[in-house]
């Protein structure tokens, strides 16, 4: 996981948390993730290399477990 740190809708504390309820063992970075026109106006979170968004930060975990459950799949 990456969360951006400037993004202006997530807060990186409670994005944090909320990643480690649903995988204690995830390795979070926090970083600009060069998606900043996103950044400004959705909740945007890089699962996998794959940029994940949505229009709040508790509609963006739903949406990046089902990118977990792919990777776990193959």
């Amino acid at each position: 996981f990456k969360i951006c740190d400037l993004c202006k809708v997530t807060r990186v504390k409670s994005l944090k948390e909320r990643i480690l309820k649903v995988d204690p063992e995830a390795h979070i970075e926090v970083g600009c993730i060069s998606y900043c026109g996103h950044c400004a106006k959705r909740a945007v979170l890089l699962v996998n290399n794959r940029h994940v968004l949505a229009a709040s930060e508790e509609e963006l975990l739903p949406k990046a477990e089902r990118h977990l459950r792919k990777k776990v799949a193959k």
